[in-house]
């Protein structure tokens, strides 16, 4: 007995009381957090709440890293690992976002990743401050392939096509992608004429008394041809052929046999002619429409 009092009389004097009794305790524990976080940085919470919540969350990786920083002697070096833990967790959230958005912009939905860029871009890593960099003119690329698919399939409710988001991505891709996107939503504003124009015709073959909708007027066909691509020069052929020819001949049936006084038919009759649009019916009621649509030299 007397021997034992003797060996731990001297490993106090060696190691001193307080390291041993620090020794004892430093197993890292929920309880032992408290302690350090108490001693070392702010708790407002008491140690029955905090511990409580402690247990609950064990099995988190930040809060299992947070117990190991227990362990730290001193407050420097448990600061310091509180600090690496948080940044560690904070990169694997990150990367999770990140994976997240990254599945739903290989569906063409990049609306996630570019918030996640805008969101986060003051604690953004270097690595992805280069994905961010890349993402506006990738979403752009994917979006101007979709709208314009889109488009030549006739798909083009503002549902259906996400002209806005092009834009946007477009604008912070750089001026050539911008300049690509705002053409290609002009088309989709043309193509949902030439929709309305079908209509139209389809609604105008049932009436009484028929007019041209007011994309047929030569002055709205100029502003689509101005656009100057192959789609506009595409579109303005179909709408002619929609006003002129389709609904033309219906419209001379209608309007000819009336006609006594005057040429109500004026912007039908040019257009007719303009675009030569030739039908054995058309032929026959143009000839009559002459005597009133010609000028008197």
């Amino acid at each position: 007995m007397r021997k034992n009092v003797v060996l731990l009389v001297g490993m106090v004097a060696v190691f001193g009381l307080s390291t041993m009794i620090a020794g004892c305790s430093s197993k890292p524990s929920c309880k032992l957090l408290y302690k350090q976080y108490k001693k070392c940085k702010k708790m407002p919470l008491t140690e029955e709440a905090f511990v409580s919540m402690c247990d609950k969350l064990s099995d988190k990786a930040q809060t299992k890293e947070e117990i190991k920083c227990s362990a730290k002697s001193g407050c420097d070096a448990f600061k310091k690992c509180i600090k690496e833990s948080e940044k560690k967790s904070r990169a694997e959230r990150m990367s999770k976002r990140w994976k997240k958005a990254m599945d739903k912009a290989a569906k063409g939905e990049y609306s996630s990743a570019m918030t996640f860029c805008q969101v986060w871009k003051d604690d953004l890593s270097d690595d992805f401050k280069a994905k961010c960099a890349k993402l506006p003119a990738k979403a752009a690329g994917a979006l101007l392939k979709e709208i314009a698919a889109n488009r030549d399939a006739g798909k083009v409710s503002h549902k259906e096509v996400k002209c806005w988001d092009l834009k946007r991505y477009a604008k912070k891709a750089g001026p050539e992608l911008q300049k690509k996107a705002e053409l290609l939503c002009k088309e989709i504003a043309l193509a949902r004429d030439v929709n309305t124009v079908k209509e139209s015709v389809a609604k105008n073959l049932k009436k009484a008394s028929p007019y041209l909708p007011y994309q047929c007027n030569e002055s709205q066909l100029d502003k689509y041809r101005k656009l100057g691509t192959p789609y506009a020069q595409k579109a303005v052929g179909v709408i002619v052929d929609e006003c002129y020819k389709k609904l033309g001949l219906y419209m001379l049936e209608k309007k000819v046999p009336k006609m006594k006084y005057g040429c109500y038919i004026k912007d039908l009759y040019n257009g007719i002619k303009k675009y030569k649009i030739t039908d054995p019916k058309i032929d026959e009621l143009m000839k009559k429409a002459a005597e009133l649509c010609e000028k008197k030299k």
